[in-house]
């Protein structure tokens, strides 16, 4: 049941407050549609639910749809044990859109997996001083294994 990738490497960024506790996570990816890739961004909360799913880039000529409100709305809330390779419980794909709306459940499957590899893989860092503010730092993590 691993999570397939194209890429070598991912970045998975942590967002963190001025104490140094994780306020959450963000990932940066892309998945082929029909044809060509949808660049996606996903935000989760430090417990690895979904937050926002934002279509960043929609190359293709048709399944724009995917940009919608309406869809991406229902990504929110969304945790690993609700997205399976079959699709995501409580998401309606777009009609007419069927390779886009399979593209979405593929980059937040993975965006999920990721996170909970960086999230595993942190270590306990000291809190960066109150003077300085902590941006999103990149944090690296290998793909998972294809099953």
């Amino acid at each position: 049941r691993g999570v397939p990738t194209t890429k070598a490497k991912h970045h998975v960024y942590v967002g963190s407050s001025a104490a140094g506790a994780v306020v959450g996570y963000a990932v940066v990816d892309e998945e082929v549609g029909q044809h060509e890739p949808i660049s996606f961004a996903i935000l989760l909360s430090p417990d690895l639910v979904v937050q926002r799913v934002e279509v960043m880039a929609y190359r293709e000529a048709y399944g724009a749809e995917i940009r919608s409100p309406r869809y991406l709305k229902q990504w929110i809330g969304k945790r690993a044990a609700d997205v399976d390779v079959k699709g995501v419980k409580g998401v309606d794909a777009v009609s007419g859109a069927t390779l886009s709306s399979r593209s979405t459940v593929h980059v937040v499957r993975r965006a999920l997996a990721l996170a909970a590899l960086a999230a595993a893989s942190s270590p306990s860092s000291p809190a960066p001083s109150p003077s300085t503010p902590s941006p999103p730092t990149p944090s690296s993590a290998a793909p998972p294994a294809s099953p």
